[in-house]
């Protein structure tokens, strides 16, 4: 008996919950944004690194400048809105990435009229987009220990390994390892507690001694 193949499908680690805000934005500097990084290809963006979530908190912050010299001026993006999204951009004083997300979808005809389906004939209804800001829903502190603790079980779990579950000498993800016979692939969604969760599995499975962040690819 030998072992040639294992697959796995894990879930994510313990998280927080996950928090959602949503605006209708209509200033040329969003449209500018959602045309730079071709949301106009498929009529959908989206924005995670750091240098794309400092664009955004960029335009947040010149909107609310111009309303706060001139209230009623022709800026029609709300300013509670706007301050919520600045604080969350703010938060942590760095973007990694992971923990924040902007989403932008185009609606030619205004996220109002396309929800309630109105007749874009019926009048003259300005293209808007819809922004979604989702922050939160990252591993708890206990989540990146518990899944590398899976990833040294996981390693010892087959025949040929060690601890609990050894067997069978020979035969295991150590042996596939030693022998260099196996093709070790760990895929994650672009989620950034799920990509923490696949490093922290890789982590306790290959026995890496560096941080979570480092090792992922």
């Amino acid at each position: 008996m030998e072992l040639r193949h294992v697959i796995a499908i894990i879930c994510h680690g313990d998280r927080t919950p996950k928090q959602k805000m949503k605006m209708e934005v209509k200033h040329p500097r969003f449209f500018a944004l959602f045309e730079k990084h071709g949301g106009y290809k498929t009529g959908k963006l989206k924005l995670k690194r750091p240098e794309q979530l400092q664009e955004v908190l960029d335009i947040t912050r010149l909107l609310l400048a111009e309303l706060e010299k001139e209230p009623g001026g022709e800026i029609e993006e709300k300013t509670g809105k706007l301050e919520q999204l600045k604080s969350v951009l703010e938060m942590y004083g760095h973007f990694s990435g992971i923990n924040r997300k902007v989403q932008l979808t185009y609606y030619p005809h205004g996220v109002k009229a396309s929800n309630e389906g109105q007749d874009p004939q019926s009048e003259a209804l300005a293209s808007s987009l819809l922004l979604v800001l989702k922050w939160n829903g990252e591993l708890t502190l206990a989540g990146p220990v518990q899944t590398e603790k899976l990833g040294r079980a996981f390693r010892c779990m087959y025949p040929g390994g060690q601890g609990d579950y050894a067997g069978f000498p020979g035969c295991g993800l150590l042996h596939l390892h030693s022998t260099f016979r196996h093709d070790l692939k760990i895929y994650a969604s672009d989620e950034g507690r799920v990509q923490m969760t696949a490093a922290a599995f890789a982590k306790g499975l290959l026995a890496v001694e560096e941080e979570l962040t480092p090792i992922l690819v």
